[in-house]
């Protein structure tokens, strides 16, 4: 278990503090605090901040967190559940748990968020806070995971493009597990898209003493316009993916239906040798042509004919092509 604790002083920075000393700095009620937590959520709660009051049903929340996505309002504070991507050159998806109380930001996660680390870098070397307040900190927060949901998405379709590219040039250079693993790429996506959205909608309008994003809406918008295109983006790579399959399930047909007609020609090439072979297999007594002297051979000669004269009709039908 990790933890960093952080206070927002008045000029709109993050100055670094023990995460012991969260629980009494908050009580004293001068300034904002933000507790980051990596690790099993519960225990930490209890740890750090056994001497604050906290809803029951908030603490069995964060016990449970990661299962779904969720946001839940109480009198006192705000909790939600969200997938968010947790670097931008990783496809993968982790969950991010945020509780807000008064003055107190509390944030839970089971792996490093690239997005959190920036976040306190960056705010405690400039003042990048609209103001310095908890509420401040979650929408510039919630900017920077939607924005770092995009940047993942413009890879993806990056990565998308260039297999295209490849079909276009060579259809065969394209490999099934490389449209897969871009699919699962995409899931990750329309996970993210599909589950933050209903969350930041709900988010948008709350105006409570933990949690007050209204008075930040123009700021917030960033979010909702972020998680709108990221909805776009997953739809065209979903569809983008999907004829990609297509094109890939009609090269992989083709290639089987001209190695089929390959044996085709040779079965029908074969077919009339293998019925003079068939005829002079047989074990009559009387047949003329067993006793000439040149038959072996003249035989052979026939054959060779006929198999070259049905190869070379064939190819001048193009069926070799």
């Amino acid at each position: 278990m990790q933890a960093q604790a952080y206070r927002i002083e008045e000029n709109r920075r993050l100055e670094s503090v023990p995460p012991e000393r969260v629980s009494d700095d908050w009580k004293a009620g001068d300034l904002s605090c933000w507790l980051d937590i990596q690790g099993s959520g519960k225990e930490a709660l209890e740890h750090y901040l056994g001497g604050i009051e906290i809803n029951e049903i908030i603490v069995q929340l964060v016990e449970d967190a990661g299962n779904a996505t969720q946001v839940i309002p109480t009198e006192n504070e705000i909790f939600f559940d969200l997938p968010v991507h947790t670097e931008a050159d990783d496809d993968s998806t982790g969950h991010l748990t945020v509780l807000c109380l008064p003055r107190l930001l509390i944030t839970l996660h089971e792996q490093p968020i690239g997005s959190l680390e920036t976040l306190a870098t960056f705010v405690q070397r400039t003042s990048l806070l609209s103001a310095s307040t908890t509420s401040a900190l979650v929408c510039l927060m919630l900017m920077l995971l939607s924005t770092l949901s995009n940047t993942v998405a413009q890879r993806v379709s990056s990565r998308v493009n260039h297999l295209a590219a490849q079909m276009d040039r060579d259809a065969g250079a394209v490999k099934l597990e490389q449209i897969l693993a871009e699919k699962a790429g995409v899931r990750a996506l329309e996970t993210v898209a599909e589950e933050s959205s209903p969350v930041y909608r709900f988010l948008s309008i709350t105006s409570t003493e933990a949690l007050n994003l209204m008075e930040l809406k123009s700021f917030f918008q960033v979010v909702l316009g972020n998680t709108e295109f990221l909805t776009r983006n997953v739809y065209r790579l979903s569809s983008q993916l999907g004829d990609l399959h297509q094109r890939y399930s009609v090269h992989i047909q083709e290639k089987s239906d001209q190695r089929l007609s390959v044996l085709t020609i040779i079965s029908a090439i074969f077919l009339p040798l293998t019925l003079l072979a068939g005829i002079y297999g047989m074990n009559f007594q009387y047949m003329p042509e067993l006793h000439l002297r040149y038959a072996y051979p003249a035989l052979w000669g026939i054959m060779v004919v006929i198999a070259i004269g049905m190869w070379r009709y064939f190819k001048r039908r193009g069926w070799f092509d």
